[in-house]
């Protein structure tokens, strides 16, 4: 599926580096704990085209682009940009990380652009609306270290809204095609198999959503045939939607192999 060039791949900014995690051809790294960045990745990882509300969760790995309002709950995520399990591919220092069309306000201490080696937070968030909680989202010891919280009302965002335009488009053609024939999904052994075909490139399958609550299982497992394919799941089903996270697994010669979370 093509999201359009900065966020379908990895990519740099020639303002602040090089080159860029996967020009090789290789495929992102399982999920590890933070150490020296095995690359870099300057494209958009996370695109709200609203508001969004931090309720609960750990992290947020890569840049980020909240159109609407970034507002963190105490339970919510406390690492932004760089995280303790992940990829670990993350944007190259000295860029901004973040960018808040709205306001920005959090009752807790954030960790954002976290390195492990000097500068440690060297990095920008830049918001259209009000700076809140500045001595909370930004600390002295984390501006010391390279991080600015900042507050432009001319930040131009029009590209990003016009990505959700383009995304809203590409998703309603992609909702509008018909699952794979021959594949098919399911709760099975406390699993919830994606069962993919062998020759078809894209696996498109038609989920409800009532089905996608986690009731039943304990994991996603792809068969073997998802292996090197574009997996499309169109979510069927209307107003608010929940899913909960459950670990990714993938099967090998048979055999289940874990993926992460």
């Amino acid at each position: 599926m093509n999201f359009g060039y900065g966020f379908s791949k990895a990519m740099h900014d020639s303002n602040l580096g090089e080159s860029h995690y996967g020009q090789d051809g290789s495929c992102f790294p399982r999920v590890q704990i933070q150490g020296n960045p095995p690359g870099y990745d300057d494209a958009v990882s996370f695109l709200v085209g609203g508001n969004y509300t931090g309720k609960n969760g750990a992290e947020v790995e890569g840049n980020m682009i909240i159109l609407g309002d970034l507002i963190m709950s105490q339970n919510g995520p406390s690492n932004l940009v760089t995280v303790g399990f992940g990829s670990q591919i993350i944007p190259h220092k000295n860029g901004v990380a973040i960018k808040v069309g709205g306001s920005m306000s959090s009752p807790k201490q954030i960790e954002i652009c976290r390195q492990i080696t000097s500068p440690f937070y060297p990095c920008k968030v830049v918001v259209k609306g009000e700076r809140n909680n500045y001595n909370t989202i930004a600390p002295s010891w984390m501006r010391s270290d390279g991080f600015e919280y900042v507050q432009d009302s001319n930040l131009d965002l029009s590209a990003y809204e016009e990505q959700v335009d383009i995304l809203r488009a590409k998703s309603e053609y992609w909702g509008s095609l018909a699952s794979t024939q021959g594949a098919s999904s399911g709760v099975s052994s406390q699993a919830f198999k994606i069962e993919c075909t062998n020759d078809n490139v894209v696996q498109v399958f038609n989920i409800e959503a009532s089905s996608l609550r986690g009731q039943g299982y304990s994991s996603y497992i792809f068969n073997e045939n998802c292996s090197d394919k574009t997996v499309l799941i169109n979510v069927q089903g209307g107003g608010s939607i929940t899913m909960n996270t459950k670990e990714m697994k993938w099967t090998q010669n048979g055999q289940v192999k874990n993926g992460g979370w």
